[in-house]
């Protein structure tokens, strides 16, 4: 039976409020990469979220149950000009980009859109995605090409673990530094990007504060908008999802170690080796019998539990969890783990020819 993935309205509600109480002021557009499934972008869309998108599929999901073109971004870089045009004739009026060749392929296939420029964090970040223009590169094109820095509408970052205030702080000062070179708009766009959390993970609880970092937001962005009269939008992914769904799934197989158990699932998802977990806050028997808590994970409560861990059926990814558990999982009881509405259902796939897992909300 393949796996199910539930997600609870209400906690979906919660979470979007609570983003946004945290960045006050800013356009969130929900990163569809987290979760594309059209239900939950349907419950995100009534709450008056935009989208930010990679992928002419993302678009279509998004355009297919009634979300307005005006409220779709493609924040990727990394772009070829089929895409480009493809999005701009349904409607998207604003894109990101990293070099030249795609600024001007923007210029050719989207002549009208906001233009953002995504800048480099890689060199301040190693754990980032290696998109981005470099400061040494937009010297260089700014110098060849005089006039670009009126054609560019905003600037753009992701930083992919956002919750560390120095680290934000130095990639801040870069995107302002760029703001004051831009000459084509009075009131630029800054897109601060996604990565951000509503909880974490009990090694990162311990060493990150959360409240600090968002009073950190806040007040340098209060600054920028001082110097630039920004706009200020976010694309956040997993906070919003995170919490809110639920997976299911039957254990198909226990094997005992010299110190710990394995337990087999019918995941068909999974982390990709270096890949960064959600936090699990609870594991349960049917959503009964409670064999996890993050709180008591969070306190230390936890013993002589048995270390478990989860892994998928087949050898595609990596192991699925570790954690410490009142007991040993047995054969056939249906697993419910919390807190594993992003980055789940999209990493799925075919291999095995195995069914994806089941989406609802409730």
């Amino acid at each position: 039976m393949p796996a199910r993935l539930i997600y609870d309205r209400a906690t979906l509600r919660a979470d979007v409020a609570a983003l946004q109480a945290r960045l006050p002021g800013i356009r969130l557009f929900y990163a569809a990469k987290a979760c594309a499934e059209p239900l939950v972008l349907g419950e995100l869309a009534a709450h008056g979220l935009g989208f930010e998108v990679a992928s002419a599929e993302e678009n279509k999901a998004l355009l297919d149950i009634g979300v307005g073109a005006q409220d779709i971004i493609c924040g990727l870089p990394m772009k070829g000009p089929d895409l480009i045009a493809d999005m701009y004739a349904k409607g998207c009026r604003a894109f990101a980009f990293d070099c030249p060749e795609e600024h001007a392929d923007l210029l050719c296939h989207a002549p009208s859109a906001v233009r953002l420029l995504r800048i480099a964090v890689q060199d301040l970040d190693s754990t980032s995605i290696g998109w981005g223009m470099s400061p040494d590169t937009l010297d260089a094109w700014v110098a060849e090409s005089g006039g670009v820095l009126a054609q560019i509408d905003g600037v753009s970052f992701h930083l992919s673990r956002n919750y560390r205030p120095k680290l934000l702080e130095r990639v801040l000062d870069r995107a302002g530094a760029v703001l004051d070179r831009l000459q084509g708009t009075t009131s630029p766009i800054l897109n601060i990007g996604g990565g951000y959390r509503n909880t974490l993970p009990p090694h990162l609880a311990l060493k990150f504060d959360l409240e600090r970092f968002y009073r950190t937001v806040t007040e340098r962005l209060g600054c920028l908008r001082a110097r630039h009269s920004i706009r200020v939008w976010a694309e956040p992914g997993r906070a919003l999802v995170e919490r809110a769904g639920s997976l299911q799934t039957r254990v198909l197989q226990v094997r005992a170690a010299a110190h710990e158990h394995v337990v087999a699932l019918e995941l068909n998802i999974g982390t990709k080796p270096g890949a960064h977990p959600s936090a699990i806050s609870a594991v349960t028997v049917a959503g009964r019998e409670p064999l996890y808590s993050l709180d008591a994970h969070l306190r230390g409560d936890t013993g002589e539990m048995p270390t478990v861990v989860f892994v998928d059926a087949t050898c595609e990814f990596a192991p699925f969890y570790r954690l410490p558990l009142c007991r040993v999982p047995r054969v056939g009881e249906l697993l419910e783990f919390q807190g594993l509405g992003a980055y789940t259902g999209c990493l799925s796939s075919r291999f095995h020819r195995r069914a994806f897992p089941n989406v609802t909300i409730a």
